[in-house]
């Protein structure tokens, strides 16, 4: 989210922005709480989403008074924290304004706002994409890698450019294995 800003001429502290994005009771955040940091920042901001425990197919034409009832009428036959916590932010995403799209992933709707120098923010799963191994975290709140123990990492990168069929990709992460590798589309 920090080179977001910066990319939009914000220039916050990196502890700043940590310090504002809500952040789940475990660790780590969802690309709706940097969403809700975003638009009380003054941003728009759009989420595609594909995540089929929180929303339903047959929500993908409702408003957003719509998605925020049925989120709330969804929690009251799902629960845990995690849920509870996500809920809460798609909720607070929507009534601050923000959009949600179930558009299919492809080649055209990353083009859309690349070509426009629009970056998009995304998340991934670092477990897969570094061939990482699953990690958990301690009593101590370290990160601790462990194949049997351990759950896969999400990560977040932001798609930065497109030059024919490349896409340049930030990643934070500076221990990335593909650090130097250009991965065209």
């Amino acid at each position: 989210m920090h080179a977001v800003y910066r990319y939009f001429g914000m220039e916050l502290a990196l502890e700043e922005v940590i310090g504002t994005v809500k952040s789940l009771e475990g660790g780590g955040t969802l690309a709706v709480m940097l969403g809700v940091d975003a638009l009380k920042r003054g941003f728009d901001a759009t989420i595609y989403s594909y995540n089929l425990k929180m929303f339903d197919p047959s929500w993908k034409n409702d408003d957003n008074d719509t998605l925020i009832n049925n989120l709330e009428h969804q929690l009251q036959y799902k629960s845990g924290k995690k849920f509870v916590q996500a809920t809460r932010a798609y909720q607070s995403f929507l009534h601050l304004g923000g959009r949600i799209k179930f558009e299919d992933l492809h080649r055209d709707l990353l083009k859309r706002y690349l070509v426009q120098n629009i970056p998009i923010l995304t998340g991934l799963s670092a477990t897969y994409l570094y061939d990482s191994t699953r990690e958990y975290t301690n009593r101590k709140n370290q990160s601790v890698f462990d194949p049997i123990k351990g759950e896969p990492v999400g990560h977040f990168v932001v798609l930065c450019g497109i030059k024919g069929a490349t896409v340049y990709v930030a990643d934070p992460y500076k221990e990335n294995p593909y650090r130097e590798k250009i991965i065209t589309m």
